[in-house]
């Protein structure tokens, strides 16, 4: 199941991220949350439309540069994901 995200790009240079699943359309859709380095919640999501598989967009902005972690609630399970902005 790891292999079926795609976030892109990352490292990005202003906190915009795109997630994209062509396999697995309920990966990239479904609900998630962000934390920063110290583990507080900087972002929460529900489920995205199946429509935005291919392309749904996570803004960032306005957080400072570091890494972040991406928890997404699957159906097959939790998928983490480490976010980088410069």
């Amino acid at each position: 199941m790891d292999a079926a995200l795609v976030v892109y790009p990352n490292p990005s240079s202003n906190g915009d991220f795109s997630l994209a699943s062509l396999q697995k359309p309920g990966v990239a859709t479904a609900p998630f949350t962000i934390s920063d380095a110290a583990g507080r919640i900087v972002q929460r999501q529900g489920a995205a439309p199946i429509s935005a598989a291919n392309g749904r967009l996570i803004s960032l902005r306005g957080q400072p540069a570091g890494v972040y972690l991406l928890r997404l609630s699957t159906p097959e399970g939790t998928l983490t994901r480490k976010l980088l902005i410069q």
